[in-house]
């Protein structure tokens, strides 16, 4: 008996990028194959994510990217469509917002900024004072350039201050990025 599988594409990898890649493909009628080394969908590298969702990017097309993959983390019940009747666990998206500093090395937030402004992403800037407020344990000192741990002044605050920064309300994380990968497995599978 010959046993022969078929598919209209092999998917390499198992991780949240694998098993979403071959969930889009299943929802538009493509048949997957994936394949990974490990045992099971999320074991590989995946494991080891700090599952940090945010849509700060320096390029548009990747600011663009993230933004539409944040919106499929706040409905991620509505994302796995008939897997989430399935009784699943779901992994969960904890929206914390996040602050990112204004520096001269990342030339004040510019170019984020105007990605941001062209995709409709919410942020707000928070001056010093408002940081201070929000935050008041914050250290608003400048510790740039980074130096090296042998360096006799490392960990010593340079002059300057930071001058302000960008929250982005729109960020936070995933609860477990494993379960959220095999969560999308089940979803790929359910799909066809």
């Amino acid at each position: 008996m010959t046993n022969s599988l078929s598919a209209d594409a092999v998917v390499i990898g198992a991780g949240i990028i694998g098993t979403a890649v071959a969930y889009e493909l299943a929802k538009r009628g493509q048949r997957t194959i994936s394949v990974d080394r490990a045992p099971k969908a999320g074991y590989g590298s995946t494991s080891s994510s700090c599952a940090i969702i945010r849509v700060h990017y320096s390029t548009l097309e990747g600011t663009a990217f993230a933004f539409d993959a944040y919106h499929d983390w706040e409905d991620w019940s509505g994302y796995l469509g008939a897997a989430s009747a399935k009784d699943l666990d779901e992994a969960r998206f904890h929206k914390t917002g996040c602050l990112v500093m204004k520096t001269e090395g990342n030339g004040h937030l510019t170019k984020i900024l105007d990605n941001a402004r062209s995709l409709a992403i919410p942020y707000e800037e928070w001056n010093e004072d408002e940081i201070t407020r929000r935050l008041p344990g914050y250290d608003l000192r400048c510790y740039a350039p980074a130096k090296r741990m042998e360096d006799p002044s490392f960990g010593e605050p340079e002059s300057g201050r930071i001058e302000g920064g960008v929250f982005f309300p729109t960020a936070g994380y995933i609860s477990d990025p494993q379960l959220a990968s095999q969560n999308i497995q089940s979803a790929a599978e359910a799909a066809g």
